[in-house]
Parts: structure tokens; C-alpha cells; sequence
């Protein structure tokens, strides 16, 4: 009897002293951070701009850069702007008009261009990110705004010819954004961000174009 006190008296000295040596313990630490504070990043792509009831303006090298803050676990807040770069409206050819049956076409004077020279489009949105691995995928969506400069031609006859005049105008118009990518952690600061993004501005807008945007971000967190 004398011996199980015994036994028991140490056993209850030891259970606090071994828990206390447990938890000052350092905890490994993984090598890269599942949810950053705040997460900023540079991005380069492609970006296609177009209209739905149209065609397409071209697919050409696009750059962007962007922030994210952490509000919940996975779900995130974030703003992101980017620019296409290389658009080039094209000559307008002089149109086959004819003053009669049988006889030559009316010559063109002037000159024009038709298309989109700048694009610019920026989105407010919430992203989820999915598991706690260097392999993060996640999805976006939220609000896009989209800045297009559109040219256009106009044939204008005059008697004997047909005259070509360029026309130009900006429009800004927002609409939805939806996304989906990859956060991959190369270490604790750095990751790599490939992402498909559409951003779409046809609301309030008289020229209803659209892009879409395949990139490779470079982020850093804290």
C-alpha cells in the first residue's frame, strides 16, 4: 500500500513537469506561409481583348500587378490591375462602291483604322484558397472594370470618291470577374501565381468589350 502512494506521488510530480518540457518544445515550422497577412505580386501574360457580338482585337503581352489581405482561413480580398500591350487598330481598305454597272469603283481618299489600341482592366475581388500546402488551387470572382480605346471608319461619298475618316473614343465599362489558379510557395516570402482571369465590361458602356488574361505571378508575403 505504502509503495502505490509512493508510485502515485511521483507520478503526479512528473505529469507536470513533462507536459511544462512538451510544450516549450518549438514547433516546426513548414517552409512556406499558408496564409500570408497580406500578399503583394507582379504578374505577365497574354491578354485577349473582344466583343461578344463581334470579334476578337487580338491577343498580345499583358502586365499587372496586385494585393491580397487575409480575412478568414482561405478567403481572401484582393485588387488587381493590368494592361495589354501592343494592340494595333488595322487599315481600313478602300470599299468597292460603284457609281453604276460595268464601271470602275469610286477611289478613296483619307485614310482609317479599325479596332482597339489600349486595354486596361482592373478587379475587385474575394478569392478562396483551397488546403494548407505548397500547392494551393483557388477561385475568384467579384466586380471588373475595363478601359478600351476604340477606332473606328466611317466612308463618306464625295461625287466622284469616297472619303475615309478615323474615329476614335474611350470607353469604360465594368461587369463580372471570375478566375481560377494556382498559389505555389517556393518559400516562406515567395510564390508563383499561374491564373486564368475574364474580365468583363459591357455594362455601361457603348463599346462592350471584354478580355480574358492567362498569367504567371510573382508574389511576396508578410
Amino acid at each position: 500500500m505504502k509503495l502505490r502512494l509512493i508510485i502515485g506521488s511521483v507520478a503526479l510530480l512528473l505529469c507536470p513537469s513533462l507536459a511544462e518540457s512538451q510544450t516549450s518544445l518549438p514547433r516546426e515550422q513548414p517552409g512556406w506561409s499558408v496564409r500570408p497577412r497580406v500578399e503583394v505580386f507582379a504578374s505577365a501574360g497574354v491578354g485577349h481583348v473582344f466583343r461578344f457580338e463581334d470579334r476578337g482585337f487580338g491577343t498580345r503581352s499583358n502586365a499587372g500587378a496586385g494585393v491580397e489581405v487575409t480575412i478568414w482561413r482561405g478567403l481572401r480580398a484582393g485588387a488587381e490591375v493590368n494592361r495589354t500591350f501592343g494592340l494595333s487598330p488595322r487599315p481600313v481598305k478602300c470599299g468597292g462602291i460603284y457609281p453604276a454597272p460595268g464601271q470602275p469603283a469610286y477611289p478613296c481618299t483619307g485614310s482609317a483604322r479599325e479596332g482597339v489600341g489600349a486595354a486596361t482592366a482592373a478587379s475587385f475581388t474575394a478569392a478562396y484558397f483551397f488546403g494548407e500546402h505548397r500547392v494551393q488551387p483557388y477561385v475568384l470572382g467579384g466586380i471588373s472594370v475595363l478601359r478600351v480605346r476604340e477606332f473606328t471608319a466611317t466612308s463618306i461619298l464625295r461625287g466622284d470618291h469616297i472619303e475615309l475618316q478615323e474615329n476614335s473614343s474611350n470607353g469604360t465599362g465594368a461587369g463580372i470577374a471570375l478566375g481560377t489558379g494556382l498559389r505555389i510557395s517556393v518559400t516562406r516570402r515567395f510564390t508563383i501565381r499561374p491564373e486564368f482571369r475574364f474580365s468583363d465590361g459591357t455594362a455601361m458602356s457603348g463599346i462592350n468589350m471584354s478580355q480574358t488574361r492567362l498569367a504567371v505571378g510573382l508574389g511576396y508575403t508578410w
